[in-house]
């Protein structure tokens, strides 16, 4: 589809721009599906082999995150992130 054709363009122009960087499609929070598309953009690209990763929030809020919220949602991700550069 054309959100992932376009982020799977976006993610070979930062790879270009950063051929060692480690890249990650990060999600969150929203309902409708889109969650799932961030791992078949990482997988597209080839995935962790390739250095492209992908992570979702997997809760979903009814309507923007509160200040507490994206607290909780930070420390998760922080720890996601760790995992990968170490």
């Amino acid at each position: 589809d054309k959100f992932v054709e376009g982020a799977v363009d976006f993610g070979k122009t930062v790879r270009n721009i950063h051929p060692d960087a480690k890249i990650v499609f990060i999600g969150g929070m929203m309902a409708g599906g889109w969650n799932q598309e961030f791992s078949k953009i990482a997988s597209k690209l080839g995935g962790s082999s390739k250095g492209f990763y992908s992570w979702y929030e997997k809760t979903v809020c009814p309507g923007h995150p509160t200040e507490q919220e994206h607290k909780e949602i930070a420390v998760r991700l922080t720890d996601y992130l760790k995992t990968i550069i170490n």
